[in-house]
Protein backbone atom coordinates (compact mmCIF):
# COMPACT_ATOMS: atom_id res chain seq x y z
CA UNK A 1 0.00 0.00 0.00
CA UNK A 2 1.31 3.32 -0.29
CA UNK A 3 2.94 4.54 2.91
CA UNK A 4 0.39 7.63 2.91
CA UNK A 5 -2.24 5.31 4.06
CA UNK A 6 -0.78 5.30 7.54
CA UNK A 7 0.73 9.02 7.45
CA UNK A 8 -2.51 10.76 6.00
CA UNK A 9 -4.00 13.12 8.43
CA UNK A 10 -7.21 11.03 7.36
CA UNK A 11 -5.75 8.39 7.88
CA UNK A 12 -8.43 5.33 8.51
CA UNK A 13 -5.52 3.01 10.01
CA UNK A 14 -3.77 5.53 11.90
CA UNK A 15 -6.54 7.63 13.18
CA UNK A 16 -6.87 10.43 12.26
CA UNK A 17 -8.60 13.07 13.47
CA UNK A 18 -12.32 11.87 14.28
CA UNK A 19 -11.47 8.35 12.70
CA UNK A 20 -9.78 6.65 15.71
CA UNK A 21 -11.17 2.92 14.64
CA UNK A 22 -9.06 1.39 16.99
CA UNK A 23 -11.32 -0.35 20.28
CA UNK A 24 -14.33 -1.00 17.75
CA UNK A 25 -15.73 -4.21 16.10
CA UNK A 26 -16.67 -4.67 12.37
CA UNK A 27 -20.15 -3.68 11.87
CA UNK A 28 -20.46 -5.67 8.69
CA UNK A 29 -19.73 -9.23 7.88
CA UNK A 30 -16.29 -9.20 7.04
CA UNK A 31 -14.55 -12.13 4.91
CA UNK A 32 -15.77 -15.04 7.01
CA UNK A 33 -16.02 -13.50 10.33
CA UNK A 34 -19.42 -12.19 11.70
CA UNK A 35 -20.45 -8.85 12.39
CA UNK A 36 -19.10 -8.06 15.94
CA UNK A 37 -16.20 -10.63 16.02
CA UNK A 38 -13.12 -8.90 15.23
CA UNK A 39 -11.89 -6.01 18.07
CA UNK A 40 -9.57 -3.58 15.75
CA UNK A 41 -6.40 -3.43 17.39
CA UNK A 42 -4.07 -1.43 15.84
CA UNK A 43 -1.25 -2.47 12.98
CA UNK A 44 2.54 -2.35 12.14
CA UNK A 45 3.75 -0.79 9.45
CA UNK A 46 6.93 -2.36 7.52
CA UNK A 47 8.69 0.68 5.11
CA UNK A 48 10.37 -0.13 1.17
CA UNK A 49 11.18 2.08 -1.65
CA UNK A 50 9.75 0.07 -4.95
CA UNK A 51 12.58 -1.37 -6.64
CA UNK A 52 11.31 0.57 -9.98
CA UNK A 53 10.99 4.55 -9.72
CA UNK A 54 10.77 4.66 -13.39
CA UNK A 55 6.23 4.95 -13.65
CA UNK A 56 6.31 5.78 -16.96
CA UNK A 57 7.79 8.35 -20.10
CA UNK A 58 6.53 11.17 -21.27
CA UNK A 59 6.98 12.94 -25.21
CA UNK A 60 9.59 15.65 -25.59
CA UNK A 61 10.53 17.62 -28.63
CA UNK A 62 13.96 17.02 -30.60
CA UNK A 63 14.97 20.22 -32.15
CA UNK A 64 17.24 17.94 -34.45
CA UNK A 65 14.56 16.15 -36.88
CA UNK A 66 11.41 18.05 -35.56
CA UNK A 67 10.09 14.91 -34.44
CA UNK A 68 8.17 13.78 -31.07
CA UNK A 69 10.26 11.00 -29.26
CA UNK A 70 9.62 9.23 -26.21
CA UNK A 71 12.99 10.54 -24.20
CA UNK A 72 11.79 11.62 -20.81
CA UNK A 73 10.97 9.67 -17.33
CA UNK A 74 8.68 10.30 -15.07
CA UNK A 75 10.04 8.87 -11.59
CA UNK A 76 7.89 8.37 -8.82
CA UNK A 77 9.07 8.51 -5.58
CA UNK A 78 5.80 7.66 -3.01
CA UNK A 79 7.43 5.22 -0.43
CA UNK A 80 5.07 2.12 -0.35
CA UNK A 81 4.63 0.12 2.85
CA UNK A 82 3.26 -3.41 4.17
CA UNK A 83 0.92 -3.08 6.76
CA UNK A 84 -0.22 -5.85 9.51
CA UNK A 85 -3.93 -5.21 11.10
CA UNK A 86 -4.04 -6.39 14.19
CA UNK A 87 -7.74 -7.73 15.31
CA UNK A 88 -8.77 -9.79 18.58
CA UNK A 89 -11.19 -12.29 17.55
CA UNK A 90 -14.05 -13.98 19.22
CA UNK A 91 -16.52 -16.37 18.73
CA UNK A 92 -19.75 -15.60 20.96
CA UNK A 93 -22.96 -16.51 20.01
CA UNK A 94 -26.51 -14.91 21.56
CA UNK A 95 -28.10 -16.96 24.26
CA UNK A 96 -31.97 -15.90 23.72
CA UNK A 97 -33.39 -12.93 22.04
CA UNK A 98 -32.92 -9.28 22.42
CA UNK A 99 -36.79 -8.65 23.04
CA UNK A 100 -36.62 -5.39 20.88
CA UNK A 101 -34.42 -4.00 17.70
CA UNK A 102 -31.60 -1.83 18.04
CA UNK A 103 -32.34 1.81 16.14
CA UNK A 104 -28.49 2.39 16.14
CA UNK A 105 -26.53 1.06 13.10
CA UNK A 106 -23.27 1.56 15.29
CA UNK A 107 -24.48 -0.61 18.12
CA UNK A 108 -23.89 -4.37 16.96
CA UNK A 109 -25.36 -7.15 19.00
CA UNK A 110 -23.10 -10.16 18.43
CA UNK A 111 -19.73 -10.72 18.80
CA UNK A 112 -17.58 -8.80 21.28
CA UNK A 113 -20.96 -6.86 22.92
CA UNK A 114 -21.76 -10.49 23.78
CA UNK A 115 -20.76 -11.07 27.87
CA UNK A 116 -21.31 -14.10 30.20
CA UNK A 117 -23.68 -14.65 32.23
CA UNK A 118 -21.62 -16.24 35.24
CA UNK A 119 -25.02 -17.74 36.42
CA UNK A 120 -25.72 -19.84 33.25
CA UNK A 121 -22.70 -19.61 31.41
CA UNK A 122 -24.15 -18.15 28.36
CA UNK A 123 -23.50 -15.20 26.60
CA UNK A 124 -26.07 -12.39 26.28
CA UNK A 125 -25.75 -9.10 24.45
CA UNK A 126 -24.95 -6.11 27.26
CA UNK A 127 -25.47 -2.36 27.20
CA UNK A 128 -24.11 0.52 29.63
CA UNK A 129 -27.39 2.00 31.73
CA UNK A 130 -28.74 5.32 30.93
CA UNK A 131 -28.45 8.34 33.44
CA UNK A 132 -31.54 7.20 34.69
CA UNK A 133 -30.10 4.28 35.48
CA UNK A 134 -32.31 2.41 32.90
CA UNK A 135 -31.07 -0.49 30.70
CA UNK A 136 -32.35 -0.85 26.87
CA UNK A 137 -30.96 -2.81 24.13
CA UNK A 138 -31.23 1.15 22.60
CA UNK A 139 -28.13 2.05 25.51
CA UNK A 140 -24.35 1.95 23.99
CA UNK A 141 -23.02 -1.34 24.26
CA UNK A 142 -19.71 -2.30 25.69
CA UNK A 143 -18.15 -1.48 22.09
CA UNK A 144 -19.14 0.89 19.69
CA UNK A 145 -18.49 -0.50 15.56
CA UNK A 146 -17.07 0.46 12.43
CA UNK A 147 -17.08 -0.67 8.83
CA UNK A 148 -13.67 -2.45 8.58
CA UNK A 149 -13.78 -2.59 4.81
CA UNK A 150 -12.79 1.22 5.00
CA UNK A 151 -9.38 -0.03 6.40
CA UNK A 152 -8.70 -0.58 2.54
CA UNK A 153 -9.53 2.93 1.23
CA UNK A 154 -7.90 5.43 0.25
CA UNK A 155 -7.92 7.89 3.16
CA UNK A 156 -7.11 10.92 0.74
CA UNK A 157 -9.69 10.24 -1.67
CA UNK A 158 -12.66 11.22 0.42
CA UNK A 159 -15.19 8.09 -0.26
CA UNK A 160 -15.33 6.36 3.38
CA UNK A 161 -17.00 7.60 6.34
CA UNK A 162 -16.02 11.04 7.63
CA UNK A 163 -15.80 10.07 11.37
CA UNK A 164 -15.83 7.80 14.26
CA UNK A 165 -18.86 9.06 15.55
CA UNK A 166 -21.35 7.05 17.64
CA UNK A 167 -24.14 7.25 15.83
Amino acid sequence: MPYRYVTSSNSYIAGGPNRNWRGRVNQNPWWNWPAGSLLYMGYEVKKYSPPFNDIGTYPSYLPINGSLSNVGSIIGYERLCDIELTFLLTQRYMSGSLGASITNGNYVAAGHNLLMNLADGKFYYATRPDLTGTNSVQNPPAWFSFPAEVLFTDPDAGTGPTTAGDN
